[in-house]
């Protein structure tokens, strides 16, 4: 019970507006906006449109994006490693498998979620293939919410080793 009440307590302190975490109904109409804005976000990554992608990003300096190592920490990095990917890929079919949205407050909460993406080149050959995890942090300003900060990350690749031959038997 201590430990709940000290989570609780830590939420509070952390939301943006210091009021206490959301009850039931507010919970809920966070999780769902934020589940409508990942939703979305599959279909502008799937027509490749870099611009519509940026405008669920938050317009300021608190805005960051990482993904396996690389740190974007501006709209504008971002923008351009989007756009440098769209551009290289003829197409590129992203969905979502499995979605989870933590409401910290009422104008803020956290998305962690499960995808897969295969990418096309040019030529029409496949050169991506991938399963990930992503996690969003939206808040909601002016009225809008925005994404101030997301991760992606994909596990590490799959080294396939031949068997071992068993050692000959000495007599």
């Amino acid at each position: 019970m201590k430990t709940r009440a000290a989570a609780v307590a830590l939420l509070a302190a952390c939301s943006p507006t210091g009021r206490a975490a959301p009850d039931e109904a507010a919970r809920s109409a966070v999780a769902d906006t934020i589940t409508q804005k990942a939703a979305l976000f599959a279909q502008m990554v799937n027509r490749r449109d870099a611009a519509a992608v940026m405008t669920l990003f938050a317009d300021d300096r608190d805005m960051t994006y990482a993904a396996n190592g690389m740190l974007y920490p501006s709209r504008d990095s971002l923008e351009r490693a989007i756009t440098a990917l769209y551009g290289a890929q003829r197409e590129l079919t992203f969905g979502w498998d499995e979605l989870r949205v933590v409401p910290l407050a009422p104008d803020a909460g956290v998305l962690l979620g499960r995808f897969h993406v295969l990418g096309l080149d040019l030529a029409g050959t496949t050169v991506r293939v991938d399963r990930g995890t992503w996690t969003g942090v939206f808040v909601r300003r002016n009225g809008r919410w925005v994404i101030v900060h997301a991760h992606e990350s994909y596990p590490p690749p799959v080294v396939h080793r031949a068997p071992r031959r068993a050692a000959a038997k000495t007599r």
